[in-house]
């Protein structure tokens, strides 16, 4: 899956080691499956995930809080599952 690829190529090509992410609780049945593949398939390549936030994406969302609460954690990327708008 794309969620796979995805957590490999950060591990082996960008040296992630540690990534926060936030998912959208708006679109769970896509939000968490993404993140449980990607979380899956990244840890098993040795990386940590540093923290996993839910948030409900839209106008109310305070994308600045999330990001501030993300790198509390120290992680080497942050990543965001949730629709192309938010």
């Amino acid at each position: 899956t794309y969620a796979q690829r995805s957590a490999r190529h950060h591990f082996e090509k960008n040296g992630v080691r540690r990534v926060a992410a936030v998912f959208d609780t708006r679109n769970r049945a896509y939000t968490e499956s993404w993140l449980g593949e990607f979380r899956t398939a990244f840890t098993a390549l040795g990386g940590t995930m540093a923290g996993e936030i839910a948030f409900e994406a839209g106008e109310g969302a305070d994308h600045a809080a999330l990001v501030g609460e993300m790198l509390t954690t120290r992680p080497d990327a942050l990543l965001v599952v949730a629709g192309a708008l938010d």
